[in-house]
């Protein structure tokens, strides 16, 4: 045992007290227990991105002792992240975010098999310990984390009784049955997986999902269906079905019939122009940036106006002006939109700078001010007069006052024509 553990030559170390490394990783200091407060929420996730460049960093180099990184911040999550309050969820996104990025670095480590040994036992009980999933990705990656085929199939024989057992009692068994299926899948065990996933009473796309990777190796359009039939059970992960669905049809080169099923609610980013990116990296070879920007639109997934800055970002002006003309916008948005533009584009400015001085006397737009009115009329006067339309403009503002729905507006605007 003490041969073994000298071969191990691991910066971790499983103590009463928690893990410990020996590395002096500068996240450390961020990432102690109780450390932040109910309203912590905002400076966890700058935090957490501080480190993960961090580790990142030291990836380029020393990707063994990167992955060693990885496990120790994820085991100082739970304990530092506590007390926060997660009711917005961007918390849970931010940490969701981070653990995308820790989990690859860590299958793909160099590591020895009994290096890997070590690092399951340790992300098992950081994994037991979480309070409320933030790590829970390790057991639905349990298999490829173990990196060797014969080590995934020893810990799925470990779990096998366990999770048939409860199974058969009707039991919840939180993490293991995933681990479990990760495991028998790694190690290609495929038809053990498929017989599993028939005795589980309580079905998910979590266990389901390695059911159709398995279909999907010979009869993709099985795969698709079964995955499909998943979508009614509660609390069922509807993007990460599509992302399957989609992954097997572009594998098999159907790429317009991903496109057309699979595009909009796969791809579902943090932001719109994310949301945009994702789909134009996969599908820039069949779709123009206006095609796929008014798909989205059209899905009317939100209000058409929130769009505005995506197409704004990618110049597709005629498309952008459609948007605001019949749909409110953020006023401080088309506000920075309009400046932005106004010296290579004075009639788009004009046009985006009305827009927001007209959604704002409509009462839209959050805490609008004074400055917001200023903003949107310095802009318009210096594009109207650009493009010698002032006269035309300023009796489409006095008319604007005639409508204005905020009293303090409509005197900014009367007091700026003079």
């Amino acid at each position: 045992m003490e041969k073994n553990k000298s071969k191990l030559q691991s910066t971790l170390k499983m103590t009463p007290n928690g893990l410990k490394s020996s590395h002096q990783w500068s996240f450390k200091v961020y990432f102690r227990t109780g450390i932040y407060g109910w309203r912590g929420s905002q400076l966890a996730a700058k935090r957490l991105k501080e480190a993960l460049r961090e580790i990142n960093k030291v990836n380029k180099q020393e990707s063994l002792l990167a992955a060693e990184g990885a496990i120790f911040l994820m085991s100082r999550l739970w304990p530092a992240l506590e007390h926060i309050d997660t009711s917005s969820g961007s918390l849970g996104n931010a940490v969701g975010n981070i653990i995308e990025k820790l989990l690859p670095i860590l299958i793909n480590a160099p590591a020895s098999l009994l290096v890997r040994q070590y690092w399951l036992d340790i992300l098992w009980e950081i994994l037991q310990a979480d309070g409320v999933g933030y790590v829970a990705d390790i057991a639905q990656y349990w298999g490829e984390l173990a990196g060797y085929p014969e080590e995934a199939s020893s810990r799925a024989d470990v779990f096998a009784s366990l999770v048939k057992v409860a199974w058969q009692r009707d039991e919840s068994i939180v993490h293991y049955d995933v681990a479990y299926l990760s495991a028998l899948y790694f190690a290609e065990r495929f038809d053990e997986v498929l017989d599993a996933i028939k005795k589980d009473p309580r079905p998910s796309w979590q266990t389901r999902e390695f059911g159709a990777r398995v279909l999907v190796l010979t009869d993709p359009d099985k795969a698709i269906a079964y995955a499909e039939n998943t979508r009614d059970i509660i609390n069922t992960n509807q993007v990460s079905i599509s992302c399957f669905c989609e992954e097997a049809l572009i594998k098999t080169c159907q790429i317009n019939e991903a496109y057309i099923r699979y595009a909009i609610p796969a791809n579902n980013a943090n932001t719109y122009l994310n949301w945009f990116n994702k789909i134009k990296k996969k599908y820039k070879t069949i779709k123009t940036d206006q095609e796929i920007l008014s798909d989205l639109i059209a899905a009317n997934i939100v209000e058409p106006g929130k769009w505005f800055a995506t197409a704004n970002k990618l110049k597709c002006f005629d498309l952008a002006l459609e948007l605001i003309k019949a749909n409110p916008a953020d006023p401080k948005t088309l506000n920075r939109a309009a400046k932005n533009r106004l010296d290579k584009e004075p009639n788009y400015s004009l046009n985006v700078a009305m827009s927001s001085l007209y959604w704002m006397t409509q009462g839209f737009g959050y805490e609008i001010s004074n400055c917001d009115v200023h903003d949107a009329l310095s802009v318009i006067k210096q594009s109207a007069k650009e493009l010698g339309l002032w006269r035309v403009t300023k009796q489409q503002l006095e008319k604007m006052v005639e409508t204005d729905t905020m009293a303090f507006i409509s005197k900014t605007i009367s007091a700026s024509l003079g």
